[in-house]
């Protein structure tokens, strides 16, 4: 039976192509049927269709109208290269930076001792500072504690400078903070441009002949 019908559809074919000079497309239902004729359906024209000869050879291929899921998933993994294009390019001007910054691991730790030092300074004026204004606002509360005390109440001014020097360490505690900070960054940063610097060096060493 299945020899039958396939025998059937070559003759189908070879009196199609023989009544029609023109074109000739092979097109494949919802059902998995396969067709013939010289002009597709409308409602099989997004589909995929093949486009043959007087000799029943395929000439031209069409592929099926991509659905709205596929192109973007298309558009997915466009941006996905994208990125990683992005990203290898980044690394090799990093790359690139750092070998011409640093000859050496030893420049790397020198430059960050630099840095830290750098910031020790800053770091041990502000703490003497803050020291120094720590006191002289004990000072005034005492004084303030005592006025209370003997029920009097607190002059203008030197409510107005307790505050300015609550002000005053504030700043200098966020100050410090923040330069604490700063030495973190730097340590962290040290240790990953050592680390990235070492595998660079590592994998120049492995391509060497």
């Amino acid at each position: 039976m299945k020899r039958l019908s396939v025998l059937l559809a070559l003759i189908a074919l070879g009196m199609s192509l023989s009544a029609h000079a023109g074109k000739l497309y092979k097109w494949v239902d919802e059902k998995g049927q396969v067709h013939y004729g010289d002009s597709i359906p409308p409602e099989y024209a997004e589909q995929g269709r093949s486009e043959l000869n007087k000799q029943g050879m395929t000439v031209k291929k069409t592929d099926a109208a991509k659905t709205p899921e596929q192109l973007a998933e298309e558009e997915r993994q466009q941006q996905l290269k994208a990125e990683e294009k992005k990203r290898a390019e980044e690394q090799a001007a990093y790359d690139h930076t750092l070998l011409r910054t640093y000859f050496s691991e030893d420049d790397i730790l020198r430059s960050r001792d630099q840095k830290l030092a750098a910031l020790d300074i800053t770091l041990s004026i502000m703490q003497g500072n803050l020291s120094m204004v720590t006191r002289q606002l004990a000072d005034l509360n005492k004084r303030a504690e005592a006025l209370q005390g003997a029920g009097k109440p607190l002059p203008e001014k030197l409510q107005k400078d307790i505050g300015a020097l609550e002000t005053r360490r504030q700043q200098y505690q966020d100050f410090i903070q923040a330069k604490q900070a700063e030495q973190d960054n730097i340590r962290e940063r040290a240790e990953a441009e050592l680390k990235r610097y070492r595998e660079i060096r590592a994998g120049r060493q492995t391509v060497k002949p």
